[in-house]
């Protein structure tokens, strides 16, 4: 019975570490696809922005979303030539978006993570390195970590999540926030570079009309004044460096081309994207700089151009090396004496098509765990509940058609019974942001019952607030732990079964040990005596004298086995326990205790025992006998207590 009951506690362990385990690995699961998600849907948002200011809130949105962060979130641009933090954008009530209200130049933690490079962390405001910052403390907050923003080689700024209470930021919390800060600068360098883009545009749009106006009023001034040939060439020289120096500084590639696709001009930046010098480029047909498979879109975005006035396209330059690199063009039609040409700019644009591929890679990786998780996932809008999506394993669970499920609201499907838990679920979720680990009783096709822990997930996907739903199935768990019990309960009623037949049993030995053999000792202690009254009859000194000493040695035999009797009838059942009590018993134990070992004895009870069912008081008293210092070895004591 012993082997058994360890192997069933052995059993009982192992399982309850499989169990914790398995929901270890799930919450790592959930929180991995809950910051996957964040920084997903942060990465689509931002390439469809292109407001400064609506590209911070965005950020500093989706970082207090991440990790999450009680305290909120914020962000301030760092201008490296001045040396000052400029627009700033938080969720935090104390700072508005906007040029930062409070510039530091030198110390603070922005300016730390700015010079260093590396994140700021303060897991307490209280023992702040940098120094205390008052406007913590009026806002409530106690811990915060800072980030780098980090494009193009450079910080572009300062990322940081706040907490209202200390906090010990975790490894991967860092990562996770400096990905997304580093996502966050791209996106930021991206608009900067689009409003510099449209800035450039603007005044390369200006200046070429006010040029050509200010060409046509001096063409026209020579041609009425008949001025100075050599003050023409004067005025025209100037005017081309003026103009050279401008579209030089421009960002990205500037081409001036020709209807027969000759360039015109162009600044130092397109000489050394293709890598080829200028009298090359002066020679070249302009559509000889881009790949082989673009050339039909760059033609027809040509011809626009010319046709409508202005046109947009995407393609790739391949160098005189070989290499290519995408680039965005964006083509203006202007007039260069008597002929429409097509003057532009072009920005490398890479990085953003390295930042799609990898939101692409990053939504099939989440749409392949999705799909081929074996817990039950469905992904449903927050306000209605119509389910968008169910993986195969939350088919399987609720024994349903993807037709069947996805389109109809989860009440129908069966993931509420009740409506009224739904209303419940929506309140919890509003109030916290996620669940984790609930019990919910759910209802299948079939009409049968289970249990599952399920979590959700609040997402934003397509500008929709939406949730995701996760079902582990414990219904197999609740049947095993009722049966479970069930066996505990049994086995208790059995062993204190045994225990009782054992006490009965040692109750009826204890008896006939005393009965039957102290009856036998007596008769034979009232022979020895019969014998001694006529050893003092035999007239033989000699024989009287043997028969004298062996009386006495069956005497002492005798005594000897009367003490043995009545020790093992006590062992087996004390008949004070029966007769006088639990502490009677306990008092004749510690006198015999007294007896044997020499050692002073004191037994402390109650003047008033409480009444104690039988088999009760036998297991204190075999308590209290096994925890007396009787077995050899026990070191010696001169006094002892029992309490």
């Amino acid at each position: 019975m012993d082997v058994f009951l360890t192997s069933w506690v052995l059993a009982a362990l192992s399982i309850a570490a499989v169990v914790r385990e398995r929901e270890r690995v799930n919450a790592v699961l959930q929180r991995e696809h809950r910051r996957v998600n964040v920084l997903a849907a942060l990465t689509l948002a931002l390439s469809q922005r292109h407001e400064l200011g609506s590209v911070l809130e965005q950020i500093v949105r989706a970082a207090e979303e991440l990790l999450p962060a009680n305290g909120g979130a914020s962000v301030t641009l760092w201008d490296a030539e001045t040396e000052t933090f400029t627009e700033s954008a938080s969720t935090v009530t104390w700072q508005l978006a906007g040029p930062a209200p409070r510039v530091r130049r030198t110390g603070g933690a922005s300016r730390w993570v700015v010079d260093h490079g590396t994140p700021a962390v303060v897991p307490d405001a209280a023992r702040d390195p940098f120094g205390a910052n008052p406007m913590l403390a009026e806002a409530g907050l106690r811990a915060y970590a800072g980030v780098p923003m980090q494009a193009g080689g450079r910080i572009i700024g300062v990322l940081y999540v706040l907490e209202r209470e200390p906090r010990e930021y975790a490894e991967d919390d860092l990562t996770f926030l400096s990905a997304l800060a580093n996502r966050a600068a791209n996106a930021i360098l991206k608009v900067q570079l689009y409003e510099e883009l449209s800035a450039a545009r603007d005044h390369l749009e200006a200046q070429v009309a006010e040029r050509t106006a200010s060409l046509q009023a001096v063409a026209e001034a020579l041609r009425l004044k008949n001025l100075d040939h050599a003050a023409a060439e004067t005025a025209a020289r100037a005017e081309r460096d003026f103009s050279d120096t401008l579209i030089d500084s421009l960002p990205g590639v500037f081409y001036l081309v020709h209807p027969a696709r000759r360039f015109l001009r162009w600044n130092k930046n397109l000489e050394q994207v293709t890598g080829y010098t200028g009298d090359e480029l002066r020679a070249l047909d302009a559509a000889q700089i881009f790949l082989a498979e673009d050339l039909p879109r760059v033609r027809e975005n040509f011809m626009k151009v010319l046709q409508a006035g202005a046109a947009h396209v995407e393609a790739r330059v391949q160098t005189r090396a070989g290499a290519c690199v995408p680039y965005a063009f964006t083509g203006l039609r202007v007039t260069v004496g008597d002929a429409a040409c097509m003057a532009g700019v072009g920005l490398d644009i890479t990085e953003r098509q390295e930042s799609e591929a990898a939101l692409r890679a990053s939504e099939e990786h989440f749409a392949k765990m999705f799909q081929g998780s074996p817990v039950a996932m469905c992904l449903s809008t927050l306000a209605e509940g119509r389910i968008l999506d169910a993986n195969p394993a939350f088919l399987a669970l609720f024994g349903c058609e993807r037709a069947e499920v996805v389109g109809q609201v989860s009440v129908a499907v069966g993931l509420w019974p009740k409506p009224e838990q739904r209303a419940g679920f929506l309140a919890e979720l509003g109030q916290r942001g996620n669940i984790f680990n609930r019990e919910n009783v759910f209802r299948k096709k079939n009409g049968e019952t289970g249990v599952a822990l399920f979590s959700a997930e609040r997402l934003h996907i397509a500008g929709q607030a939406c949730v995701l739903v996760l079902f582990n199935d414990i219904t197999a768990r609740k049947q095993a732990e009722a049966a479970v019990e069930t066996s505990r309960a049994q086995l208790r009623a059995l062993l204190a079964r045994l225990q009782r037949a054992r006490e009965e049993e040692r109750t009826r030995l204890a008896r006939e040990v005393h009965d039957v053999l102290g009856q036998l000792l007596t008769g034979m202690k009232m022979d020895l005596a019969w014998c001694e009254r006529r050893l003092g009859k035999i007239s033989d000194p000699e024989l009287g004298g043997a028969l004298g000493e062996k009386h006495a040695a069956l005497n002492q035999l005798a005594d000897t086995m009367i003490e043995s009797v009545q020790k093992i009838a006590r062992e087996l059942r004390p008949s004070l326990l029966d007769n006088l009590g639990l502490v009677a018993a306990i008092h004749s134990e510690a006198r015999q205790f007294e007896a044997r070992s020499g050692i002073a004895c004191w037994v402390v009870a109650p003047s008033e025992m409480f009444a104690l069912e039988r088999h009760r008081a036998t297991n204190v008293y075999r308590i209290f006998r096994r925890r007396s210092p009787t077995w050899p070895g026990t070191p010696r004591r001169r006094r002892c207590t029992f309490a």
